[in-house]
């Protein structure tokens, strides 16, 4: 018997690359079409940010994915999030610290 997901995601493969859910999956395979069209550039994945207060390391945050807006030049960190997982302390607090260290908001999708 396989062990049960952590959220009961499933495991999916695509392009040789493992996500940890089909809706991760099915947003890198929305994103690598915008890479394509030209809508977005380097596109990437799993992505860590070092998160740090005053210089002292607390924790680290991956990114799901990140691209640059080719139109705008702004740069995008996203994360894929059910409404169950938006609600974890630990995700609101990261996402807070992320926040304030970076400058910028994590896009949910």
């Amino acid at each position: 018997m396989r062990p049960r997901a952590k959220y009961r995601n499933r495991k999916t493969t695509v392009d040789g690359l493992v996500f940890d859910s089909a809706k991760e999956a099915r947003v890198y395979q929305e994103l690598k079409v915008r890479e394509r069209l030209g809508e977005i550039e380097q596109l990437q994945t799993q992505v860590p940010f070092r998160l740090a207060v005053n210089g002292e390391h607390v924790c680290a945050w991956i990114a799901d994915f990140t691209w640059v807006v080719r139109a705008t030049g702004e740069f995008i960190t996203a994360d894929c999030k059910s409404a169950f997982t938006k609600k974890l302390p630990v995700y609101r607090l990261k996402a807070k610290l992320f926040r304030s260290c970076y400058g910028w908001s994590i896009t949910e999708v």
